[in-house]
């Protein structure tokens, strides 16, 4: 058996220094940063402005997204970064374009052309469809 102070041995120092099974806590200033770097990156989310702000390791992300697909995109990139323990997602999503509930129902009836058994309605841009599918890969493809 090998001594932990012996020189070539893989533990040592570890009886040492007392780190061994301890994980490395990031500074939320590093977590920040790397959050912001992780945001920046993502082609989703680029071109938001989104603010970041870092408490014991539980992130804060803050502004004004142009759809809700981007403020779902931002959380899932702050998510991705080493450190983040929780993240509470502040960020507003604003569609830059108002559509009308009979374009949204039209593209929905385009899409849902080969299920002459789905209806939907859409009202004030929510969208409900009602209706039977033969196979379960079509209720998965549609939910």
């Amino acid at each position: 058996m090998v001594p932990a102070s012996f020189p070539g041995s893989l533990l040592a120092g570890v009886a040492d220094h007392g780190s061994f099974g301890r994980s490395h806590k990031r500074t939320d200033e590093t977590i920040r940063k790397d959050v912001m770097f992780e945001l920046q990156c993502d082609p989703k989310v680029a071109d938001s402005i989104i603010g970041v702000a870092v408490n014991n390791g539980i992130v804060t992300l803050n502004g004004v997204v142009p759809s809700f697909w981007t403020e779902y995109e931002a959380e899932k990139a702050a998510k991705r970064v080493y450190g983040v323990r929780a993240v509470v997602n502040q960020i507003e999503g604003r569609l830059d374009s108002k559509r009308t509930d009979t374009e949204i129902a039209q593209d929905i009836v385009d899409a849902f052309s080969n299920h002459v058994f789905i209806k939907v309605t859409v009202q004030v841009g929510w969208v409900t469809p009602v209706g039977e599918v033969r196979w379960q890969f079509q209720r998965k493809d549609r939910a």
